[in-house]
């Protein structure tokens, strides 16, 4: 059997290059370098990687061809391709494509695993049980496409954890994003990456509008930001922003044919300002709108080659798949994904969810059990203060993080979330001591007009 195949490799260069942004996308994010075996693919599809990364977008095959940082040969060899002018236009398609690679690549695996073994019996002496470890080890690598031996940490013999030590020791090893919360990230460092974290609050707490408060203070500090607005169009997210940075307030911009020229031109100031200062940075947000319903294999594979260091998912409920009679599985069978993406790929994925009256997730308790971090909060417990809602945010889960309460401060003419002040606090537990105890009185006298205590709750006891 031949190692490699010039022709397919050419077609799925091709075809992530020309096919529509979403199947592109797919398929570009399903394949790494060892699915290639000449050099001319091998530069090629680096170059069509890095591109993405940078530029948030696939070049076409016509700039890919034209594009000077290829050699001269290698340029010529895909000019000169003359296979099908089939694109990545579904997924029965770049499925073929992605499993005839990886067969090729399986061959070579084995090829040099042969190789190896008769290397070693031609020796005069010979390890059996460290061989037949290696070349195990080779085969493992070789069904799952990566390397095995990277899957293990060991501690003692053979250790390989010194790096690790010295990056925890040094604070690289595990990074975190500050959020922009003081009274998180004083505590906890910020968002941290590679992991999966939910933000859940009862209907109308403002989820989206924490997750839209991240973005704009996490991209202040470095990060690629990536948020996908299930039920909010371009326009509808772009309001709250113009909102939260500018001196506009929602209903002004509602009401835009009222403003006056320089009110519209100070807000266009202001915005491209904040826009520039995230850019000097090389940060960013980009708005991924899905033009048909998604899954969550899907829409992570689709936003894998662009390397983002935070994705945030609006909401969970309305991704594709998610819903009927076992509903409760399937969201924990896409939290459970995107958690596993989210430790390969080292960015963060932020998932929001709804949250019964009593703090529980809806529809699916094991979105929470997968999740590494757990922020929650009550809107039924919002107190109002000079005009502005204070919120109570209760983590419920944080691994490797301490689970403490802060105070956010809603603005909802701004669309914003900031630390609230000591004040601010202490007049929210105020209040909602002041509720606790009216609840106490209330239920106090439904005892005493009734002058018993319903039977059905001791029913079954």
């Amino acid at each position: 059997m031949k190692l490699y195949n010039q022709l397919l490799e050419l077609e799925a260069l091709k075809a992530i290059c020309e096919g529509n942004k979403a199947d592109s996308s797919i398929l570009l994010g399903a394949l790494d370098k060892n699915y290639f075996y000449t050099d001319c693919a091998k530069q090629a599809f680096e170059r069509i990687q890095f591109l993405a990364k940078e530029r948030t977008e696939i070049p076409s095959w016509s700039e890919l061809i034209t594009d000077p940082t290829l050699s001269e040969n290698y340029r010529e060899v895909l000019v000169n391709y003359n296979g099908p002018d089939n694109t990545a236009s579904d997924k029965v398609y770049s499925a073929g494509l992605i499993k005839n690679l990886n067969n090729y690549r399986k061959a070579r695996e084995m090829h040099a695993i042969s190789e190896r073994i008769t290397s070693e019996l031609t020796k005069e002496s010979l390890d059996v049980d460290k061989v037949y470890q290696e070349m195990y080890e080779s085969l493992l690598t070789a069904k799952a496409g990566k390397d095995i031996s990277q899957c293990f940490t060991r501690i003692g013999y053979n250790s390989n954890v010194d790096e690790v030590i010295k990056g925890l020791l040094t604070g690289k090893s595990l990074r975190y994003i500050p959020t922009g919360f003081k009274g998180w990230d004083d505590v906890n460092g910020g968002l941290p990456r590679g992991k999966l974290g939910i933000i859940a609050a009862t209907s109308g707490g403002g989820k989206s509008l924490c997750a839209n408060q991240l973005s704009l203070n996490m991209s202040l500090q470095g990060a690629k930001i990536c948020i996908v607005p299930l039920e909010m169009s371009k326009e509808d997210m772009m309001h709250r922003f113009l909102a939260n940075k500018t001196s506009l307030g929602m209903s002004d911009i509602t009401k835009a044919e009222e403003l006056t020229r320089e009110d519209k031109r100070k807000a266009y100031k202001q915005f491209k300002e904040f826009e520039a200062k995230i850019a000097e940075s090389g940060a960013s947000i980009d708005l991924f709108h899905p033009t048909e319903d998604i899954e969550m294999e899907d829409l992570l594979f689709i936003l894998k080659p662009y390397e983002y260091d935070v994705v945030i998912i609006d909401y969970i409920g309305l991704l594709k798949g998610v819903d009927g009679d076992d509903q409760w599985r399937k969201m924990g069978a896409a939290a459970r994904f995107a958690k596993r993406w989210a430790e390969t790929t080292k960015a963060s994925v932020l998932i929001l969810a709804q949250l019964s009256e009593d703090m529980v997730i809806r529809y699916s308790k094991m979105i929470k059990e997968h999740a590494d971090l757990m922020w929650s909060w009550n809107s039924g417990k919002l107190s109002e203060t000079d005009g502005h809602t204070i919120i109570k945010v209760e983590p419920q889960k944080g691994r490797n993080q301490a689970q403490q309460s802060f105070y956010l401060k809603v603005d909802y003419t701004k669309m914003s979330m900031v630390d609230a002040s000591e004040e601010e606090k202490q007049y929210y537990e105020a209040k909602k001591k002041g509720q606790e105890s009216q609840e106490k009185k209330y239920q106090s006298k439904e005892y005493k007009s009734t002058g018993s205590v319903d039977s059905d709750l001791y029913s079954g006891l």
